[in-house]
Order: structure tokens, then sequence, then C-alpha cells
């Protein structure tokens, strides 16, 4: 009898602490806003008919992704912004965004995220056609066209928050359609932004 009066009260008490940890778990929501620009490095990889063409690659990107915190660790989130290198031209992702933070209760918050989604991206290409000049010698002329079309945008990495701060680092792979719209131009690389958050 006393082992089962013994054996009540720790059952007891054990769903008690049971209850009021599913209490404490149960999941917060919180809006939030990351702002941050930076700059990227990279190479740019097309499939032509000379062959894999390969270019390196440098340019500026911003970003804004509004969200919503599941908790203390989980971010989901929908991002918006613009980019511009040298060889791939300017591009305005649309993509999906989600943060873990490994938070532990310190003014410093890491966190890993990840990117998917859509670029619209837009360049100019160069086509040259070739002419005689006055003298009845042939010249190429260049002439640049306007480019547009839809690629792939991702990335990969880590960063941390400390109060309003935001910073992160991640590797990356963007497209857009190739030269005359023909196969793709692939760039990959690596990029750092820094900014804040709400």
């Amino acid at each position: 009898m006393k082992k089962i009066i013994i054996l009540s009260i720790s059952l007891f008490f054990l769903t008690i602490h049971g209850l009021n940890a599913q209490k404490d778990l149960s999941p917060s929501y919180v809006y939030r806003f990351f702002n941050e620009y930076g700059f990227f490095t990279g190479s740019t990889w097309e499939n032509s008919e000379y062959g894999i063409i390969n270019e390196g690659e440098f340019g500026i990107t911003g970003i804004f992704v509004n969200g919503v915190q599941i908790g203390k660790t989980h971010f989901l989130g929908l991002g918006l912004g613009y980019e511009g290198g040298v060889t791939i031209g300017q591009g305005i992702p649309i993509f999906l965004n989600y943060r873990y933070f490994f938070d532990k209760g310190y003014k410093v918050k890491p966190y890993m995220h990840l990117s998917m989604g859509t670029r619209y991206a837009f360049w100019d290409e160069e086509r040259y056609y070739e002419e005689v000049n006055e003298f009845g010698y042939d010249v190429y002329i260049s002439d640049p066209i306007a480019r547009s079309g839809m690629g792939i945008y991702s990335s990969l990495g880590v960063g941390f928050t400390a109060h309003a701060f935001s910073f992160s680092t991640s590797i990356f792979y963007r497209s857009r359609p190739g030269e005359n719209l023909k196969g793709i131009k692939s760039f990959t690389g690596v990029e750092v932004k820094a900014g804040f958050t709400l």
C-alpha cells in the first residue's frame, strides 16, 4: 500500500511538471524584419558553342525580409531584393527565407539561414555585326540589346544578430538565361551582408 501511495504521488508530480512544460513550450509568434546590404564575389559559368565560358564576378546586393518568428528559434519570411554584378547584370530576387536561431539567452544570437526563390534578371547583351567603312575596310560594330529573363535564386549561410544589428555570410547559386536566351548563365560565390533587424 505504501508503494502505491508513493507511486501515485510521484505520478501526480510528474504529470503537473509535464503540463507546465507543455504550457511553456507553446509557440509565440512575433513579426520580424531584416534589412541587409553587402557585396558578393564569385564566378559565372556558361555553356556556349565554344565550350564552358568562365568569368570572375563582383557586385552589390541588398535584401528586405518580412516574416514571423515562431518561438525563439524559427523564422520564416518572404524576401525581396536587388543585386547588380559586373557580368551577370542586375536582378530582383523574390524568395522564401528560413532562419534557425541558436538562442541561448545571450545578446548575440547566431543563426543559420536558407533562401530559395526566383530572380528576375535584366542585362545588356553585346551583338556585333560587320560593316564596311568609307575606306573599304571591314569593321565590327557593337550593338547592345536589352535582355531579361527569370532564373534561380538560392543561398545557404550563417550569421548573428546583436540587438538591432544583423550580419550574415553565405554561399550561393544564381542563374539567368544565357546569351541570346539560349542555355543558362550560372553564378556561384560568396556574399557578406550587414544591416538591421526589428
